[in-house]
């Protein structure tokens, strides 16, 4: 279903992960910096440059702006959040952005204590949807080598795509909808 700016809706879904544990998972909106900041916070070192490749002690203001006010046009970007005590927090978070006509660069970024639990799976299957709607066919991701966790991911779920080194980076591209062929689902 596409709004009257032609973009495609994604509403709101809840789902449930390793322990029997409910997430929703919905489009990142501006109100989410105080969220993310959130999840960033809740991050360890390793799981930092894992995802910016690059060593951070905080998300700066500027990196929140990034992360919530963006061109829906050419970027899309999916939070997953459980409910606590004191309100909603942010336990995952993946987006992409278009790269080409057909194709976008894919992230996505888990809290520590939510990894292994089939989160980023889940957050993937929703993005790959997303993209395949939005006329996007082709993920590009770019990952430290030394990242096992991430490239066992990353061939669990069908990242099985053209892979190159550069600069010391692995760089991936995966077709969208070969993604999680083994299940059939996407």
């Amino acid at each position: 279903m596409e709004n009257a700016e032609g973009i495609v809706d994604f509403a709101p879904v809840n789902d449930v992960i390793k322990g029997n544990v409910e997430v929703t998972i919905r489009p990142v909106v501006p109100d989410d910096a105080a969220l993310i900041a959130g999840l960033f916070n809740s991050l360890s070192p390793e799981s930092i440059y894992n995802r910016f490749l690059s060593p951070m002690r905080r998300a700066s203001p500027e990196l929140l702006d990034r992360a919530t006010k963006f061109d829906c046009d050419v970027e899309f970007a999916l939070i997953a959040c459980i409910p606590g005590p004191d309100g909603c927090h942010a336990i995952g978070v993946g987006r992409f952005k278009c790269c080409g006509p057909d194709r976008a660069e894919a992230a996505i970024v888990v809290a520590d204590a939510w990894q292994r639990k089939g989160l980023a799976t889940l957050i993937l299957r929703y993005l790959a949807k997303a993209a395949v709607q939005r006329g996007i066919y082709w993920f590009d991701s770019t990952i430290d080598p030394n990242n096992k966790k991430l490239l066992k991911f990353a061939e669990a779920v069908g990242f099985k795509g053209t892979t190159k080194y550069c600069d010391g980076l692995l760089s991936m591209e995966t077709d969208v909808l070969k993604l999680f062929l083994k299940s059939q689902e996407c």
